[in-house]
């Protein structure tokens, strides 16, 4: 039974999401304008960006004892020193 609704699923997936074929004969020359979208903005911009497919994340683990070590460490070696660097 299972295996039936995932073939329907995936037959009506390919048939819903499916794009109109057009053959192509080779004769038409495609245009710039063929591409463009009435929201879209050909020539002249003001701005630029870049983007990119990938990504870093930093991520670390503390236990509640590692966690009031470094807060007490914080609190009373480091900030210290630090407001003394600023004096």
């Amino acid at each position: 039974m299972r295996q039936v609704f995932t073939v329907l699923f995936l037959a009506f997936t390919g048939i819903l999401h499916g794009q109109n074929k057009i053959e192509w004969d080779g004769k038409y020359q495609l245009q710039l304008s063929d591409f463009q979208s009435p929201a879209s903005q050909i020539g002249e911009i003001d701005s630029y960006s870049l983007l990119t497919g990938s990504g870093m994340e930093f991520s670390f683990y503390m236990n509640n004892a590692e966690f009031m070590f470094t807060k007490i460490l914080i609190q009373k070696l480091i900030a210290p020193l630090i407001e003394m660097l600023h004096h």
